[in-house]
C-alpha cells in the first residue's frame, strides 16, 4: 500500500483549505470520494508516493493546474463518486 506524497485542496477560504488538506492527505485517494462527498465545493490535488507518478485532481483543480508536459499523461481525475 501506497501513502500520499502531497495533497493541496482549494476551497473559498485559507481556513477550510487548511483543515481538508489533513484529512486528505491522510484518507489518502482511499478516501478521496468520501470526503469529497462532505465538501463538495472543494477542489483537490493528490498526488500519491508510488512510481511511476500519477496526479490525482477534480476537474476544478484542473482548470487551474497545468503540469510540466512529461507528467501530463499522469493527471487522472477524482470525484465524489470515486473509486
Amino acid at each position: 500500500m501506497t501513502g500520499t506524497a502531497g495533497a493541496t485542496v482549494l476551497a473559498d477560504d485559507a481556513t477550510t483549505a487548511d483543515g481538508l488538506s489533513t484529512p486528505f492527505f491522510i484518507g489518502g485517494l482511499k478516501e478521496a470520494g468520501k470526503l469529497l462527498r462532505k465538501a463538495p465545493a472543494a477542489e483537490v490535488l493528490m498526488v500519491p508516493d508510488k512510481y511511476p507518478t500519477e496526479i490525482w485532481s477534480t476537474p476544478g483543480f484542473a482548470k487551474a493546474f497545468v503540469p510540466v508536459p512529461e507528467l501530463a499523461k499522469a493527471v487522472r481525475f477524482l470525484s465524489p463518486d470515486f473509486p
